[in-house]
Parts: structure tokens; C-alpha cells; sequence
């Protein structure tokens, strides 16, 4: 097994023909030297697999200005996971992925656009944001992550995949999170999108924003796991000032989001965010499907929702806070096209949708993408 450590500074390919297994020890960052004007990329091949050192808490982050090229196919994906042996592993053996790209972020705003706004990533991780949209901070296929969000510091956990600042050149599409100690993906700003993402089984949140994160999330299946987890989504704009600019306003477009039936809540939406939803289902969580939390949102008025099913008995749509009622939100959902609310319990086989549920609504619509590159395993 080869040994991936520390700072690297030159571009980086890993290959099965030159080892097919790479141990991260300690924290592993791929920066862009700058000094001859070429970006620093590690490119990964397909088949390879990457586990994360627990004594040292590995984890890999890809510095802005540098790029990762993880080029998994649906046979040979590649996989990030713990060094524990099989059987042994769990949450928060390891680190995760941390990708810090250029793109516009909101931690400097004081309700107006600042630009070139720049913010340190968690666990020492580096530096994010910047004035790029159009930031190319690598391409993610067919990769699966699992077992990480390993405390960093006692305040400090890494997410499975956290992309910060990412611009739209950015790729990511056929990604697992799974079993993260922490949140599934996290996007901090930028203007990333991503597609076809399977989250299981995290701990925290499956999908979170914040941080002005405007980009797109399409074909994205979200399933709680049995013993610990929290929310499906959280989503907010800015903690500190919700009406922060550019304003996290994302689009979700054919998601799945499903819950344990003992507890949780299937999104929420708080701290100012927008957010346009389509073909997006929602399902079997005990507290609500969606729960809108602050007046900042209600305020700015840019949620939207179109061919939006939730299921979750008579919590289908929850308000907390005095800026609203539960009656008020719910006639904005039903005077969205297609909106529909279901007071039954939906089962599942897999992620296709129950019947009674509209086509062209939920992750999964011609066959199952899922299928044949993902795991299920829980150790």
C-alpha cells in the first residue's frame, strides 16, 4: 500500500497499475505552487481505493488553484473509506474530502456583495472563496466516500464531502456519502452543482448549504439511517447575517429525502436561505417534511416549490418562530404546480417511488443509478 502524506505541490497521479491502495496519514493537501502558472492535480484512476488513517485523522483537501481528478467508473469506482479492517469500521474513522475552490461566498457581507471574499475551511483545511464563478476545482465521478467526519478538533468535524467555494466548472456527479460521523456533502458557498448523489446513513445532516451556495442539485437520493442521524437537509444562508449576499438560492431537482419513522425532520430551511425545489419527494419523518424556521426567509419571499410531494402525515409542513403559521405555509405549498401533500405512509422498495406518487418526481426515473457501485455495508 502506497502512502500519501503532507503537502504536495506538483501534480499527482495514482494509478492500480502503480499501486491499487494509498494510505492517508495525517492531514493530505494538493496546492496549487503558483509559481509557474499551472494548477497542482491529483488525478485518481479508476478501481483505486484511499483509506483514511484514524491514529492520524487522514484526510484529503484540495487547496484553491489546484484541481482533483477522481475519474471512478460504474465498474471501478473509486473509494475513499477507513484503514479500520472490515468488520470494525464505523462513523468517524477518518477525515473526508475538502475541495476549496475560488467561487463567490457571503462570509464577508454585511447585506451587500463583497467581493473576492475569502474564509478558512474547518480543520485547518485552507483557504476558500474568492471572485470566480466559473471556478475548475477538479472533477468527481463515480466515487464513494464512507466512514468519515472524524473530529478534527472538539469543535471541529469534517464532512464527507465539503465543497468550498467550488465554481461552476467544478464536476461532481455519481457520488455515495456514507456512514459520515458529521454531514453527508456540504456546500460553503461557491457555485457547484452536482448530480446523481446517493446519501446513507449520516450521522448529521445528509445535505447541508451555507455560505451564498447557488448552484444545483439534481438526482439526489437521501436515505436516514436507523440508529443516528438529524436532519435530511439543512439549509441556511448565513448564521451570523441572514440576509448575507450572494444569498444561498439553490435548485433541488429530483430528490429523495427519507426518513426514519422515530424522529427527524426532512428539511429545513432557516438563516435566510432561498431555495427552488422541483419533482423533489419528501417522506416518513416524525417531526415534518419541511420546516421553515426564521423570518429571514419568509421576508425575502424566493422559495419555490413545483411537483413537490411530501409525506409525512399530518406534519407535512411545519413553521417555527412568530414570523408565520402552519396554515400560511401551507397555502404557499398548495398553490405551487403539482405540489401535493399525502397524509399516508409511503413504502419503499429501494428508491423508486410508491405508486400513487407523479411521475417524474423523486431521484430515480429510469432505472436505478444507484445499482451495481454503491454499498449498503455498515462496517
Amino acid at each position: 500500500m502506497g502512502t500519501l502524506s503532507g503537502v504536495y505541490t506538483t501534480s499527482l497521479r495514482i494509478s492500480p497499475d502503480l499501486c491499487p491502495a494509498y494510505l492517508l496519514s495525517g492531514g493530505v493537501f494538493i496546492c496549487d505552487p503558483a509559481a509557474d502558472g499551472n494548477s497542482s492535480t491529483l488525478l485518481i484512476e479508476a478501481g483505486i481505493q484511499i483509506f483514511g488513517d484514524n491514529a492520524t485523522k487522514g484526510f484529503l483537501a484540495i487547496q484553491r488553484g489546484a484541481k482533483i481528478e477522481a475519474l471512478g467508473t460504474e465498474s471501478a469506482p473509486i473509494v475513499f473509506t477507513s484503514a479500520v479492517a472490515e468488520g470494525g469500521r464505523r462513523r468517524g474513522d477518518w477525515g473526508g474530502l475538502i475541495v476549496n475552490g475560488k467561487a463567490p461566498i457571503n462570509n464577508c457581507s454585511d447585506g451587500s456583495v463583497v467581493s473576492g471574499c475569502e474564509a478558512e475551511s474547518e480543520g485547518d483545511a485552507g483557504t476558500y472563496g474568492g471572485d470566480d464563478p466559473a471556478d475548475h476545482s477538479g472533477v468527481i465521478e463515480y466515487v464513494r466516500i464512507e466512514c468519515g467526519g472524524i473530529d478534527i478538533s472538539p469543535e471541529n468535524q469534517v464532512n464527507g464531502l465539503a465543497l468550498r467555494g467550488a465554481g461552476s466548472g467544478t464536476r461532481v456527479s455519481h457520488v455515495q456519502i456514507h456512514i459520515n460521523l458529521d454531514d453527508g456533502i456540504e456546500f460553503f458557498g461557491g457555485t457547484a452543482s452536482a448530480n446523481h448523489i446517493l446519501l446513507t446513513g449520516a450521522g448529521d445532516d445528509q445535505l447541508d448549504w451555507t455560505d451564498g451556495w447557488t448552484g444545483t442539485a439534481s438526482e439526489v437520493c437521501i436515505r436516514q439511517g436507523a440508529d443516528i442521524r438529524d436532519r435530511g437537509v439543512e439549509a441556511d444562508n448565513n448564521e451570523d447575517e441572514n440576509n448575507a449576499l450572494p444569498r444561498c438560492a439553490p435548485t433541488l431537482r429530483n430528490v429523495t429525502i427519507l426518513g426514519a419513522a422515530e424522529e427527524g425532520t426532512g428539511m429545513t430551511l432557516r438563516r435566510g436561505t432561498a431555495a427552488s425545489l422541483d419533482g423533489v419527494l419528501i417522506a416518513n419523518f416524525a417531526k415534518g417534511c419541511v420546516d421553515v424556521d426564521d423570518a429571514a426567509i419568509c421576508a425575502h419571499g424566493k422559495l419555490s416549490a413545483t411537483n413537490t410531494v411530501l409525506a409525512c402525515g399530518s406534519k407535512g409542513l411545519k413553521v417555527e418562530g412568530e414570523e408565520a403559521d402552519d396554515a400560511g405555509l401551507e397555502a404557499w405549498f398548495t398553490a405551487g404546480a403539482g405540489n401535493e401533500l399525502i397524509t399516508e405512509s409511503l413504502s419503499f422498495s429501494g428508491f423508486t417511488p410508491p405508486s400513487g406518487v407523479p411521475a417524474g418526481v423523486g431521484c430515480v426515473q429510469e432505472g436505478d443509478w444507484t445499482a451495481g457501485w454503491t454499498t449498503s455495508a455498515m462496517n
